[in-house]
């Protein structure tokens, strides 16, 4: 009869909506499992995890076999951070480009953008997490960072990092009524050899001369290329002259030593200016200014020495 051809019907098409949606849901599967994104899903308002892609288990160092059971709030956030994901989520249904930092099991640190949406998942509603790996972009704009700051060839800072750096210390100084000392150096004779070696060996003898006066010097003080061989140092609280000479003679010395090449013996040495800044008012090019005053002083007077500005040298 008429009633049982409609009710044949709507289990016919029941059976078809749930074998669609059945199918649907292996479609999500497959497309999640596929993702090149790290992928994991939990119930709402639960931490476990019911579902994670390979990329997941990859990401976080485990077995795929072991994601499932997973507690987020061990794998992928801390639980003050689960906290406020779930705040996030609540006010606007989902949570974009939160960045953590993690550890594997092995030790190794890595970090993702974590994003958060609700969807439905096995017929409930679920929380989808996806985790992209930015590790490899962080180190590159790390590197970028370094490369912006430092001289490519020796790795000592570049003119733009001493300058940010001695505009700080002439303002702590100021701040804490002490004292520092700004080493404008200049190498003598390294244009002959640059020029009778080559480039390439001139290069060489670059980095050597950077260790060597590095190792003068404190960790906390800054050495810096500013030219082509042309170096400056700043000695933030070296106060007393005897100290700050000492290191400008040290590096005379070590400068002053040859520099053996393919069995060749190189001689190249320096000469150094030396100024002084406190609790006075002075910029940072006037300061720079004095030193070099003071470095040609030192190399009319014979070159390899040190010479301290004084302020009849602006007369000169």
């Amino acid at each position: 009869d008429g009633s049982h051809v409609c009710t044949h019907t709507d289990i016919s098409i029941r059976k078809m909506v749930e074998e669609q949606f059945r199918a649907s849901e292996r479609q999500l599967r497959n497309i999640l499992e596929a993702s090149p994104i790290a992928v994991g899903v939990t119930q709402v308002g639960e931490t476990t995890l019911i579902f994670g892609n390979s990329r997941l288990a990859e990401l976080f160092g485990i077995a795929p076999a072991d994601l499932i059971g997973c507690d987020t709030t061990e794998l992928m956030l801390k639980p003050e951070e689960y906290e406020i994901t779930l705040k996030t989520v609540a006010k606007r249904g989902n949570l974009r480009d939160m960045e953590v930092e993690r550890t594997r099991q092995d030790g190794s640190r890595f970090s993702v953008l974590l994003s958060v949406d609700i969807i439905r998942f096995e017929g409930k509603e679920a929380t989808l997490w996806w985790a992209y790996d930015i590790t490899e972009q962080k180190q590159i704009r790390a590197q970028l960072a370094v490369l912006a700051h430092r001289d490519t060839l020796t790795g000592l800072a570049n003119r733009r990092l001493f300058q940010d750096h001695l505009s700080h210390s002439l303002a702590r100084t100021r701040r804490k009524a002490k004292e520092g000392a700004l080493l404008y150096l200049d190498l003598d004779g390294f244009k002959q050899v640059n020029d009778s070696h080559g480039h390439e060996h001139g290069d060489w003898v670059l980095t050597e001369i950077a260790r060597r006066i590095t190792e003068c010097v404190r960790e906390s003080d800054l050495v810096a290329r500013v030219g082509g061989d042309e170096f400056i140092l700043v000695l933030e609280e070296s106060h007393e002259p005897e100290a700050v000479e000492a290191v400008a003679g040290k590096v005379l010395d070590s400068l002053a030593r040859p520099f053996v090449l393919n069995g060749e013996e190189l001689v190249i040495g320096a000469s150094i200016g030396i100024a002084y800044f406190g609790s006075g008012r002075i910029t940072p090019d006037q300061l720079i200014h004095q030193a070099d005053l003071a470095m040609y002083r030192a190399k009319r007077d014979g070159r390899g020495r040190y010479v301290t500005f004084d302020p009849k040298l602006d007369d000169a």
